[in-house]
């Protein structure tokens, strides 16, 4: 059964109407309602809430993924922006050396 307040793991499964079809989903979190009508197992109207599970903690982790994300932009703008330098640096190198190797074979 559920309480509210509860920390639960659930497999909740919904029959469309007519269609004979199952949909699952496996949830869990701490639960925020239950529908009086589940607890007294009696039938349940169609698009009836039946039990709600707090949406904190998913909110939470949405936020947290969001911030990693955007750390994550950063730091690949920072290892674009290095790239470039070293890119730089090493045409430089490059360019460098054959102008070396030139005055050295005029000489």
């Amino acid at each position: 059964m559920f309480l509210v307040g509860e920390e639960k793991s659930a497999d909740l499964y919904c029959r469309s109407q007519g269609s004979g079809s199952y949909s699952t989903a496996k949830v869990s979190g701490r639960i925020s309602h239950v529908d009086p009508n589940l607890e007294a197992r009696e039938t349940i109207p169609a698009g009836t809430l039946v039990v709600r599970i707090d949406a904190e903690d998913y909110a939470h982790s949405l936020r947290q993924t969001r911030e990693d994300l955007k750390a994550s932009g950063s730091s690949l703008k920072e290892l674009g922006a290095e790239e470039a330098s070293v890119r730089r640096s090493l045409e430089l190198a490059e360019s460098g050396s054959g102008l070396t190797s030139r005055i050295l074979t005029a000489g």
